[in-house]
């Protein structure tokens, strides 16, 4: 709701929000450099790509801001871009697929920082949404020979 001159209140779930000044954020998306470094200027962070054999990867990694996936089934052809509207994907852990906004509406994500969250996809598919869930369809299996890793954050 706009009150006063450059003067907005936002409703975050049990928050209310008064902003003078909104940045509005644009559509952004970059084809990552694999291996290599992709700096993503609009949210100043470094996304590190590098492939390994999937024999020399731990089954698990606790970091949030690292992954890794099936490189036959990503491809290598992938981009991070923040959200577009109809976006869904298959979260590991859950059977079917999800919305992308249902995903952020149940973490209580507030909408004016949905778009800063970026988006690990290939051509058709979702694979990452990052820092958050992994698509169960990108990931490791028995039958995988090699993996891409990706370590995103300001300093990588």
């Amino acid at each position: 709701i706009k009150i006063a001159n450059n003067v907005k209140i936002f409703v975050n779930y049990d928050v209310l929000e008064f902003i003078e000044k909104i940045e509005e954020q644009k559509d952004f998306e970059y084809e990552l450099n694999i291996p290599g470094k992709t700096y993503i200027k609009e949210l100043d962070i470094t996304i590190n790509a590098e492939i390994k054999n999937a024999a020399e990867v731990e089954d698990f990694i606790k970091n949030p801001n690292k992954k890794f996936f099936d490189i036959e089934k990503t491809g290598k052809k992938l981009y991070v871009r923040n959200r577009r509207f109809g976006d869904s994907f298959s979260p590991n852990g859950i059977d079917g697929t999800k919305k992308i906004k249902n995903f952020f509406s149940d973490l209580k994500i507030p909408t004016k920082e949905r778009d800063r969250i970026p988006i690990l996809a290939n051509e058709t598919d979702i694979i990452w949404i990052m820092g958050f869930r992994t698509s169960k369809k990108f990931l490791k299996d028995k039958n995988t020979r090699e993996v891409i890793i990706l370590n995103y954050g300001k300093n990588i």
